[in-house]
């Protein structure tokens, strides 16, 4: 439920960017959007109980966007070509860190 609020509301800014103004634009948009993301929710949330290894593969896609991203920042673009191995290997090392943690906490969760 909290993630399904906090979806909304992000969806009501991007809705409300989008519209530029225009009111008919915002409440079309809501009343589309927010129907699809309290059932799409649901449906992921189906998905991820019964092929947990999604949950892992989503991880990891979300790990080496951000490894991409860190590698991609203009303010180290300088740092990042005086060293193409780590540049190279970042957003890889990124996405084994998270899988890992993911299995350690769960691991240790189930013990608590």
């Amino acid at each position: 439920v909290i993630a399904d609020l906090f979806m909304s509301l992000d969806n009501v800014i991007a809705v409300a960017g989008a519209s530029h103004g225009r009111l008919m634009l915002v409440v079309v948009g809501l009343m589309v959007s927010v129907p699809v993301i309290i059932w799409g929710s649901r449906l992921i949330q189906a998905a991820l109980a019964k092929f947990p290894l999604f949950i892992y593969a989503g991880s990891g896609l979300l790990a080496y966007t951000g490894g991409e991203m860190i590698v991609r920042e203009r303010e180290l673009s300088s740092f990042m070509a005086q060293h193409s191995t780590l540049e190279m290997l970042l957003p890889v090392l990124t996405v084994i860190f998270v899988i890992l943690a993911s299995i350690y906490y769960e691991q240790t969760s189930e013990k608590h």
